[in-house]
């Protein structure tokens, strides 16, 4: 069997503890589209640094059987009919990226309710400033939207600061003690104005499209706060830049924003109590070695006919 590894760098090097577990079996590597191109066709297994996989790779996949995406994100496959169809299997790393995706939402939280992000504004400035609204997380009700492992990795955080969390789903999802009531998605908008914190930790899909819209943002409360940390497409960001600057909206952290990279010249960059971040909570020191240990196991999985870890409905997107 030939495993293709197409993620950036230097994949032969920072993968060989991978193929060095399976010398029965070819690995293949690609830096970039045109390497990948050259070596998909003769590939049964694709490694794939993202489902951003460009179409002239893809047309030459004739042979693959199975995708592992080393990210979370995969909506983009539901489009492709390899992946829909359900020719290739899909799996992903959803669940390994929850521990840091997670510390990114209390931080951008924090840094809005404990003013950290105005003062280091009044570091640049070197400016002893007492002036900012402080506020606290203790007995906050936080919703999270999306109760999967990075969801239910939030929650676990939220109740370390001793907030009150529940939680809704698309899907039928079983409570646990870091989310321990979980609501259907049609109660989304009963429970918005009783919402201190909402954290949106869901994929982007049809359904999910500007979930988070004008409507829902004027049923929070004014004082509440909002973080996404999952798809920039499920916030209309224009309406959650209105709320901001009209107070409706006492603060909102965004690692994710609908168009990437955001450009220099859009407002977002301007709207007060905003803070972004340039997608970044999924980065991590420990990614690589994380998602490297997941990969071997599923690899050994496939080899031996054993069910995969994370598969992917592509129908749906997640």
């Amino acid at each position: 069997m030939k495993i293709l590894v197409y993620i950036s760098g230097d994949p032969a090097r920072d993968w060989a503890n991978v193929a060095a577990t399976f010398p029965d079996h070819e690995f293949l590597y690609a830096a970039n589209a045109d390497e990948a191109a050259a070596a998909i066709p003769e590939a049964e297994v694709l490694v794939s640094e993202g489902a951003t996989i460009e179409a002239a790779v893809l047309d030459r996949a004739q042979n693959l059987k199975w995708l592992q995406v080393a990210s979370a994100g995969v909506e983009r496959l539901a489009t492709i009919d390899m992946f829909r169809s359900g020719r290739v299997t899909v799996t992903n790393a959803r669940v390994l990226l929850a521990t840091h995706v997670a510390e990114t939402a209390v931080g951008l939280l924090t840094a809005l309710t404990r003013g950290i992000a105005y003062a280091a504004l009044q570091q640049a400035d070197h400016r002893w400033d007492h002036t900012y609204a402080y506020d606290e997380l203790a007995d906050k009700r936080a919703l999270v939207v999306g109760t999967g492992g990075i969801g239910r990795a939030v929650g676990k955080r939220y109740r370390g600061l001793e907030m009150q969390v529940e939680g809704v789903d698309i899907v039928k999802a079983e409570p646990d003690t870091d989310v321990p009531v979980i609501h259907p998605i049609s109660e989304l908008s009963r429970l918005l104005p009783s919402t201190d914190v909402l954290t949106i930790c869901c994929p982007h899909t049809e359904e999910t499209h500007h979930l988070i819209n004008s409507t829902a943002l004027a049923a929070l409360p004014d004082d509440a706060y909002v973080i996404n940390i999952s798809r920039g497409k499920v916030v209309d960001t224009t309406a959650l830049a209105l709320a901001l600057r009209n107070g409706t909206l006492r603060g909102a952290g965004l690692d994710v924003v609908e168009e990437e990279p955001l450009p220099p010249e859009s407002d977002l960059w301007d709207v007060p109590n905003l803070i972004i971040t340039p997608h970044m909570a999924g980065r991590s020191p420990r990614r690589q070695e994380r998602i490297q240990a997941f990969v071997t196991e599923n690899i050994d999985r496939y080899i031996r006919g054993a069910p995969l870890l994370n598969l992917v409905d592509t129908t749906v997107g997640y």
